[in-house]
């Protein structure tokens, strides 16, 4: 089951949420209310996200409700600094993926590397 913002990916998911994306003030109240009842319904034993707003009030929600298992993939353009999501949500992930090497000494022993999505093994 996926929870995503209104986009182009409506037409290619199946089993979807789709809540109203998060990126202004206006809409965030909509937003939260629209995840909390997306989490309520779904009650996630596993949360897998990329992260940003919605991923980050979804991780919290079902770390906070359901104590779901948490499983993060840092974004392939924080090269060698912690994104302000990744910060977030590390003390709360159960596995944090990073996509580069570099960054396994910034975040430190929970953070694992497998590689880069876009480039594959470097």
């Amino acid at each position: 089951c996926y929870i995503a913002d209104k986009g182009t990916a409506n037409k290619f998911l199946k089993n979807a949420y789709f809540v109203k994306p998060t990126g202004s003030a206006w809409n965030l109240p909509i937003s939260f209310f629209q995840i909390f009842k997306a989490v309520i319904e779904i009650k996630p034993k596993v949360v897998i996200s990329t992260g940003a707003e919605m991923g980050l009030i979804t991780i919290y929600l079902s770390k906070i409700l359901y104590r779901s298992k948490i499983i993060y993939l840092e974004c392939s353009a924080q090269v060698t600094e912690k994104s302000r999501t990744g910060r977030m949500i590390y003390p709360v992930a159960d596995l944090f993926f990073v996509q580069w090497p570099e960054l396994l000494k910034v975040y430190g022993k929970k953070a694992k590397y497998a590689g880069n999505l876009i480039l594959g093994e470097l």
